[in-house]
């Protein structure tokens, strides 16, 4: 089987994206504190004059060359240029810190967010004569990089954005949820990873933690002390000892390939189910579920996929082949499994080892699901919690094509 890249189903995925039947953006929580909204953006900020018309024809034409590579600490440097700041590039803020903001403008929390991060920016970047470094990464398909430009400028946001072209710096940084905020100290070591809409309380502390750690450390360095794991008080990153979580079993990463159509094929291991290898599944329709367990909306539709599974799959003697893709981020390969025998949901699950599907299907939110015809086209995509009536009605679509 030959691996898969660059080929012709990275267009279909793009262009099915775009043609969402149902897009629901879910704020995922996750513990963080509700979001207040300043009622007016700082008095600093001047905002474009520019038409709405003219930002499209500026845009329209311009290549975003987004990189991602490596960076001087544990985090992945990029570069690249911004909606009207030049160009960014990593490597030229050693020694900074960084905030990297991952949204696009469709994103109802992300939006609710950016004023927040524009007064921070004006208080901890810049304007103040401070070295923190802001920048927001613009996911691309469901919005421009003039969509991006239009709301910014509604807003009132100054600090530079840049749009992230094929989902570089996403990749890098195993983004899987918007908004989520990514703080590196000033070596570029990665010290926070929040997920969700975050509040100016939180923000402020992280970013004032981004400012000092690298300092902490080196002076404790310098006197002898032992550092502490960066990663054992991370926000959403699990426990390092072995004692609070231990993976009995292991997973092998999935293995990614060019289908039969212009979905990608893969195989992998299954939690119950053996193998699940598309290549097997000829003239069956999919039904793919990216997920994961402490995911709110995820845990709350898979009842829905467990009684579609009975009515469709196998159980029913049904032809719809069903499969659940976990994102190992905040949860385990066990709690995975655990959950799903928990829940008492009986249809193939698989942990998403080093995300090779999850890359493959350019996945950007979770829950997200795919849904394959026969010859395995992708037929539609739906981001967000899923109803079980809209869930019906394209099971009963794609088993009838």
């Amino acid at each position: 089987m030959m691996p898969f890249k660059n080929i012709s189903a990275e267009r279909a995925i793009r262009s099915a994206t775009l043609t969402v039947v149902s897009l629901s953006i879910i704020l995922m929580s996750c513990g963080n504190e509700d979001v207040v909204v300043p009622s007016a953006t700082p008095a600093e900020v001047q905002t474009s004059s520019i038409s709405s018309q003219e930002t499209e024809e500026l845009h329209k034409n311009k290549n975003y060359d987004t990189r991602a590579f490596g960076g001087y600490g544990d985090a992945k440097g990029f570069a690249g240029e911004t909606l009207g700041h030049g160009s960014f590039d990593t490597r030229e803020l050693d020694g900074k810190p960084i905030v990297i903001n991952f949204w696009f403008p469709s994103c109802p929390p992300c939006r609710a967010e950016l004023p927040i991060f524009e007064e921070v920016y004006q208080d901890y970047g810049a304007p103040s004569g401070r070295d923190v470094q802001f920048i927001a990464i613009q996911q691309l398909g469901l919005d421009t990089p003039a969509d991006g430009m239009k709301l910014l400028q509604e807003i009132g946001v100054s600090f530079p954005a840049m749009p992230d072209t094929d989902s570089a710096v996403q990749i890098g940084y195993d983004i899987f949820s918007f908004p989520t905020t990514v703080f590196l100290d000033r070596d570029h070591n990665q010290i926070r990873k929040w997920q969700g809409a975050i509040n100016r309380e939180k923000l402020v502390e992280y970013v004032e933690e981004s400012e000092s750690s690298i300092h902490t450390a080196r002076a404790q360095e310098s006197a002898g002390e032992a550092l502490p794991a960066t990663d054992s008080d991370t926000e959403f990153k699990a426990p390092t000892d072995p004692a609070e979580r231990v993976d009995m079993r292991q997973f092998t990463p999935a293995m990614v390939f060019i289908g039969s159509g212009d979905a990608p094929g893969f195989s992998a291991e299954t939690f119950t189910h053996g193998n699940f290898d598309t290549s097997e599944l000829q003239g069956r329709p999919i039904v793919i579920n990216f997920w994961y367990p402490s995911c709110p909306p995820c845990r709350a539709e898979i009842p829905n996929f467990e009684h579609a599974y009975q009515t469709y799959g196998q159980p029913s003697d049904g032809d719809v082949a069903f499969i659940g893709v976990q994102a190992l981020i905040l949860d385990s390969a066990d709690e995975g499994e655990a959950f799903m025998q928990d829940i008492e949901a009986t249809y193939p699950a698989l942990p998403d080892v080093n995300s090779e599907i999850h890359i493959a299907y350019q996945v950007t939110a979770a829950p997200t699901t795919f849904f394959l015809d026969r010859t395995h086209n992708i037929v539609s995509v739906h981001q967000g919690y899923i109803r079980h009536d809209q869930l019906t009605e394209m099971l009963e679509f794609i088993s009838k094509r």
